[in-house]
């Protein structure tokens, strides 16, 4: 899906209920091996009726999704830059952005390069966002600037009902969302 210059959506097959933390594995990128994004937001249900809808509902509900704030969230990541921070990705601002760590006298930050060749990555290629508490989700927006270096193009959504902290070791189940994306004119649009 296209969502403006360097946004792609990424709808869940179906509402994946009771989520603490997603965990993006970017499989391809443009370019060699890196990744950058400057923004994700999360789309989160809240419910329109009362009472209180338990954890996993057994009759249907009907919920209204919008972004969470962006406060909510907490992001991680396998490999970032020097000068970079995953807290980029959950600010708000399209103008800041985290990019994966890379050789260089100004950007080698100590942490894992990712691993892979010729834009297939196959290591240190996870996101992880955290939520402050545990609530429906549907959808995903993936935001880079204009640049088509080290954007994403293929990505394995997961999610866990467990709060991801770094490093931490999660059973993230099954892919509950996949999406494959092709920059349009190198400005960074996607179909």
């Amino acid at each position: 899906l296209l969502s403006g210059a360097g946004g792609r959506d990424l709808a869940f097959d179906e509402i994946q209920y009771n989520v603490r933390s997603i965990r993006i594995e970017v499989t391809r990128v443009n370019g060699n091996t890196n990744i950058r994004c400057s923004e994700v937001y999360v789309s989160v249900g809240t419910a329109k009726a009362e009472p209180e809808v338990p954890e996993i509902p057994t009759e249907p509900v009907e919920y209204e999704f919008a972004n969470i704030d962006s406060s909510r969230l907490t992001a991680y990541a396998d490999s970032t830059s020097l000068g970079s921070s995953p807290s980029n990705m959950v600010d708000g601002d399209l103008e800041t952005q985290w990019h994966t760590n890379y050789p260089g006298e100004d950007s080698d930050s100590g942490d894992p390069f990712v691993e892979g060749n010729g834009g297939n990555l196959t290591g240190n290629n996870n996101i992880y966002i955290v939520l402050d508490e545990a609530m429906p989700v549907n959808q995903l927006s993936l935001y880079t600037n204009a640049n088509p270096n080290a954007q994403m193009l293929s990505v394995n959504v997961y999610v866990s009902s467990e709060e991801y902290t770094k490093g931490a070791q999660l059973d993230w189940g099954e892919v509950v969302g996949s999406s494959n994306w092709t920059i349009l004119n190198g400005a960074g649009g996607r179909d």
